[in-house]
């Protein structure tokens, strides 16, 4: 293997890091031998010791460290984020480093933008809410105004349709019972109007006997008079044969 062969650091060269990260492969005395920043080839790691002795125990770390930065816009002493993992089939190791302002360079910027969109969102979360809200309470209130109307009796405009949610299922149940309600009223009204039929009838029957019978009585009174007045004759008469 010739660390310095371009076909070896090709290898490496997918790997974006910024202006100052870097992925270096290192040996077992900390010498960088290949790495994706040609500034650092050949050189010390910052961490030599550290790297032998997680070369020496096969061990990976991922954490944060101090590194010096002599080149590139990052200059002087930086704070990094650092993956270490020792190769199997040689005594090296792969660093990949970068100082936190560039790896979390994303989620600033994320946050940035959210922050940015954060009024935008919430415009158009209060815009939606607000149109949830009046789809909701439009239709509750024509619920409530037809359900006033049939509280006061007024049983002849039909509930409108109102969709397949609940609201509409609430609909469609007091457009029933307003159907149903009405059939009733009207059935209790020909009801009622049958029975003054026939109470006219039956009272009309029931004046034409009293007349029949006021009749009756007049007759029977007229008859009654007449009897008296012939016994009247009667006797007038008999007195006279008698003086």
């Amino acid at each position: 293997i010739d660390p310095g062969s371009p076909r070896f650091s090709s290898l490496l060269q997918p790997f974006r890091f910024g202006e100052a990260g870097s992925a270096d492969l290192v040996d077992s005395r900390g010498m960088v031998i290949a790495t994706t920043d040609p500034g650092r080839l050949y050189m010390e790691s910052d961490h030599r010791q550290f790297i032998e002795g997680l070369i020496r125990e096969r061990r990976q770390v991922v954490g944060t460290c101090h590194s010096c930065h002599e080149s590139g816009a990052i200059r002087g002493r930086v704070r990094e984020v650092m993956a270490f993992v020792p190769l199997s089939v040689a005594p090296w190791g792969i660093s990949i480093r970068q100082p936190e302002a560039e790896a979390f360079s994303p989620v600033v910027a994320l946050l940035r933008r959210i922050l940015w969109l954060g009024p935008v969102l919430l415009a158009v979360a209060l815009l939606f809410a607000w149109g949830a809200a009046r789809s909701v309470r439009k239709p509750l209130a024509v619920l409530t105004e037809a359900a006033e109307r049939i509280a006061s009796g007024e049983l002849a405009n039909p509930i409108p349709a109102l969709g397949e949610d609940e609201v509409g299922r609430l609909g469609r149940s007091l457009e029933g019972m307003r159907v149903a309600l009405k059939e009733s009223l009207e059935g209790v009204a020909r009801a009622n109007q049958e029975l003054e039929r026939r109470v006219e009838e039956r009272t009309r029957e029931l004046e034409g006997l009293y007349r029949e019978l006021r009749e009756r009585e007049e007759w029977r009174g007229q008859l009654l008079r007449k009897v008296i007045s012939a016994q009247e004759e009667e006797r007038k008469r008999i007195a006279r044969e008698l003086h």
